[in-house]
């Protein structure tokens, strides 16, 4: 078991621990001198402090974070294609940062394939029936979690379905 690390810190590290654009993605790869994976698994396990080379993102699952309703988002959880069945190209996970002020995305921070390190990037949609479900890492303290409306967002949580996946569209989000 390692340190709990808190939401702040995780936003932190996910903008501040690679140095923009200086680290290619790659799921075989290994950065150094930290030893972490290069692909999305391996950049939120840094952010959140996992020991490298970091989970993937079906090894993650369970003893690192646990799914949680899309409703109890907060800075520095996750949304993914995260379980069995989503190794390789068929999973993927992006840290959440909180939701844009006028309501029609979310922004997240990610590693991923055709990109030169990390990201942060708004999402307006995932769609539906994507399988992209919500996740808290099990060590994160609540500390740190910036004000709502700090930087222009909102950390105002929608949801999809019900079932604890996060559904967008276009110009505003689906009602659960």
């Amino acid at each position: 078991r390692h340190m709990a690390i808190t939401r702040a810190e995780v936003l932190h590290r996910a903008a501040t621990i690679w140095t923009p654009g200086s680290v290619p993605y790659s799921m075989t790869i290994n950065h150094q001198p930290d030893g972490y994976r290069q692909d999305c698994s391996g950049y939120v396990s840094l952010c959140w402090a996992v020991p490298p080379p970091g989970g993937s993102t079906v090894t993650l699952v369970g003893p690192f974070m646990h799914a949680i309703p899309a409703g109890d988002l907060k800075p520095g959880d996750a949304i993914g294609k995260c379980g069995p069945g989503t190794g390789g190209a068929d999973g993927h996970i992006q840290l959440f940062e909180g939701w844009d002020s006028d309501g029609t995305g979310l922004w997240i921070w990610e590693q991923a394939g055709g990109v030169m390190g990390q990201r942060r990037r708004k999402v307006k949609t995932v769609g539906q029936g994507s399988g992209y479900t919500a996740w808290r890492f099990n060590e994160i303290d609540d500390g740190g979690i910036p004000p709502e409306g700090a930087s222009g967002m909102s950390y105002k949580v929608r949801s999809g379905a019900g079932d604890g996946s996060i559904y967008l569209v276009p110009g505003g989000l689906a009602s659960s």
